[in-house]
C-alpha cells in the first residue's frame, strides 16, 4: 500500500499480484469521485477518527471503474492513479475518476508506482525505472543473475526486486531457476536481501524497511542491515510470515498452528502479534495502508476453496467483500490486489465461467 500509502502495493507473492492475461477491450469509467478523496494529512486524520467511531455507517463498497483492454494492473497510488500494461504492449498512468492518462516510455511492463508519478517493472530482462514525465531508464540486472522478475518502490526511492538465473540439478536434469530478492537504491546499486534458502523478502515501505518470511518465521529487514524476528501468539505456533508493512511499521500477515489452521496477524512491533476477526475457520492479512485497514482474506469453511477477499477496519472489524460488492453478471470475486490511502482497492474477478479476468477500481465508503 505492498506499504505504507504503500500498501497500495503487493509484493506479490505476494501475493498478488496481477499476474492473469486479460485481453479485453477498453478502460470503462464507472463512477464519480467518493467522499474523503482528498489526499491530505488532515482528511487522513478525520478519516481516521470516524473509523473509530461506533455510529460510523455500514461500509460499503462501489465500482468506480472497470480495467479492460489491459494484460497487467498491479498498483494503485495515494492520488488512485493506476498504472498498467494493455494488451498492446504499451505502458501507462491511468485516473479513473479524472479520466486522465498518460504513457509511459518503451515496452515494458510496470509493476509499482509512487505518489509523485514514479515506476518501476521490468523491461525485457532488466530492471527498469520511469520518471513522472513517463521516460523510461533501465537499471540493469545484479550481477550472476539473468532476469528480474518483480518489484515494488517505495517513496525513498528504495526497490525490493527478485531476480533468478538458471542451474542445473546436482544429479541431473532439467534447468531451474534459482530465485533471490534485492534491494536496489540509487546510491549503493543492487544489494542481496535474501533467498532462496534464507529468506522470502515480499514487501516494503517508504522508509525502505523489507518484511517477508524467513525459514519460519516472519522477518524484517532494516535499512540499516537489521533483522528483527517475529513472533507467534502463543507456544503452539509453528511458523509466521509477513505480507505487508505501512510507514508506522505496523506489519500485517498470518501465523499457523497444528492442522494448517491459518490466522490472520497484525504486529505493531515483532513481540507484539495481534490476531485478527474472522469467520471461525481463519484467514490471512496481505496488505496494510496508512490509516490501518487491512486487506486480505478469510475462510467461510473447511474446504481448501471456502475462501473470499476481506477487509480489516480500524477497529479490526472484519467485513467481507462478497457481501459489500455488486460485480459485473457472470463475474465472482478472486483478490484484493492493492490497496491506497483513500481506501481505494484493486480487485481481481474471473468470469464464473472460463478463463477471462477483469480488474475493479473500488471505493470502499
Amino acid at each position: 500500500m505492498q506499504g505504507a500509502g504503500k500498501q497500495r502495493r503487493a509484493w506479490k507473492r505476494k501475493g498478488a499480484v496481477v499476474t492473469a492475461a486479460m485481453a479485453l477491450a477498453l478502460l470503462v469509467p464507472a463512477g464519480t469521485a467518493a467522499a474523503g478523496n482528498t489526499g491530505s494529512a488532515q482528511a487522513g486524520q478525520a478519516g481516521a477518527a470516524r473509523d473509530d467511531d461506533p455510529a460510523r455507517h455500514r461500509l460499503r463498497a462501489r465500482v468506480l471503474a472497470t480495467l479492460e483492454g489491459t494484460d497487467v494492473a498491479h498498483a494503485l497510488n495515494r492520488h488512485g492513479d493506476v498504472v498498467v500494461r494493455e494488451a498492446s504492449g504499451g505502458a501507462g498512468v491511468w485516473n479513473p475518476v479524472t479520466g486522465h492518462r498518460r504513457a509511459l516510455q518503451g515496452q515494458g511492463v510496470p509493476m509499482d508506482l509512487t505518489d509523485d508519478g514514479r515506476g518501476v517493472g521490468v523491461s525485457g530482462t532488466e530492471l527498469a525505472m520511469w520518471a513522472p514525465d513517463g521516460a523510461m531508464t533501465s537499471l540493469g540486472i545484479p550481477a550472476g543473475e539473468e532476469r528480474v522478475g518483480v518489484a515494488s518502490l517505495g517513496e525513498d526511492g528504495t526497490v525490493l526486486l527478485s531476480a533468478s538465473h538458471m542451474v542445473l540439478p546436482p544429479l541431473g536434469g532439467h534447468p531451474r531457476p534459482l530465485t533471490a530478492r534485492y534491494r536496489w537504491q540509487a546510491r549503493t546499486g543492487f544489494q542481496r536481501v535474501a533467498g532462496p534458502d534464507d529468506g522470502y523478502p515480499r514487501a516494503l515501505n517508504d522508509e525502505g524497511l523489507i518484511v517477508g518470511s524467513g525459514p519460519t518465521y516472519g522477518t524484517a529487514w532494516r535499512p540499516d542491515g537489521g533483522i528483527d524476528t517475529y513472533t507467534g501468539s502463543s507456544a503452539d505456533v509453528s511458523r509466521t510470515w509477513l505480507n505487508a508493512v505501512n510507514n508506522s511499521e505496523v506489519a500485517v500477515g498470518a501465523q499457523e498452528r497444528p492442522g494448517s489452521r491459518v490466522t490472520a496477524t497484525r504486529w505493531t512491533a515483532p513481540d507484539t502479534p495481534q490476531e485478527l476477526a474472522d469467520l471461525g475457520f481463519g484467514g490471512e492479512a496481505r496488505l496494510i495502508n496508512d490509516r490501518g485497514w487491512i486487506a486480505g482474506s478469510v475462510r467461510t469453511g473447511t474446504h481448501v476453496l471456502d475462501n473470499v477477499p476481506a477487509v480489516w477496519d480500524a477497529r479490526g472489524t472484519v467485513h467481507r467483500l462478497d457481501e459489500m460488492l455488486s460485480l459485473p453478471q457472470g463475474t465472482v470475486l478472486n483478490s484484493i490486489e492493492a490497496v491506497n490511502d483513500r481506501n481505494q482497492m484493486l480487485v481481481l474477478v474471473r468470469e464464473a465461467s472460463g478463463p477471462r479476468w477483469q480488474t475493479l477500481v473500488v471505493q470502499l465508503d
